[in-house]
């Protein structure tokens, strides 16, 4: 293979890692940004799921209301799934109410507060907060992402590689056509130097090869015999005697 041939086949190459590289690069940088959004969504999320809980929890207890807290924190983890752990302890130790999931989660949204009510009274408020969805749905992303970037990873290949099959292809043709060229120039060469005159046609009468002394015989000089006719080198009358001697 030629230099230049083996120049384009490394910027095909070249274009391709550097490309796949770009992706993997756009690819990490979504991740992470989906990973912010989704981190700084569920706290505040969370947040805002304490602050209800503690403003309702907080005026439970100062009107004395101790027996709603437990059916409040039941309804609250009934329609909101994220909660893994709710509870509300009184300063001796008693739970006013209590809210445990089965199972836990590592991927957990923790809040400790004191809430202060009526003379000296004060209570401990619990809440854990589940945020494993934020996990579950990095995880979707980040395999819908390696499955596309796997899928034009693999086009990226079948075109490159084709591409070098078109450059490879290109350079035998190149390399056999200045073969036949080279093959052409000897030929001429040789009808040239025969004393004879030396002419070929194709089927419809059109010179398609001849030697030197064929032109200067006809004192044709350097001008373009290959396809022409007699009647358009010798005109018709002459073209005619041409064809019964």
């Amino acid at each position: 293979m030629t230099k230049a041939g083996e120049k384009r086949l490394s910027q095909v190459w070249r274009f391709y890692l550097i490309s796949m590289a770009l992706l993997i690069a756009v690819v990490s940088t979504w991740l992470y940004d989906q990973y912010q959004q989704h981190q700084s969504q569920a706290d505040v999320t969370a947040t805002s799921h304490f602050n209800m809980i503690k403003s309702s929890i907080t005026n439970m207890l100062q009107d004395g209301r101790f027996e709603d807290i437990q059916p409040f924190i039941d309804e609250w983890a009934r329609y909101h799934p994220q909660t893994l752990n709710l509870r509300v302890i009184s300063q001796n130790g008693f739970v006013q109410g209590a809210y445990l999931k089965p199972w836990s989660t590592d991927q957990a949204i923790r809040f400790r507060d004191t809430i202060r009510y009526g003379y000296r009274g004060q209570a401990e408020l619990e809440l854990d907060f589940d945020s494993s969805q934020i996990q579950r749905q990095l995880m979707i992303n980040g395999l819908t992402a390696l499955a596309l970037l796997l899928i034009l990873a693999v086009i990226g290949y079948v075109l490159a590689n084709r591409t070098t099959r078109l450059i490879q292809l290109s350079e035998q043709l190149n390399k056999r056509n200045h073969q036949l060229q080279q093959e052409h120039a000897l030929l001429q060469s040789m009808i040239d130097n025969l004393p004879d005159l030396i002419y070929f046609k194709d089927v419809e009468g059109r010179y398609r090869g001849y030697n030197k002394v064929f032109r200067d015989f006809h004192d044709f000089g350097e001008q373009t015999i290959r396809g022409k006719t007699d009647s358009e080198l010798f005109g018709p009358d002459n073209a005619r005697c041409l064809l019964y001697t």
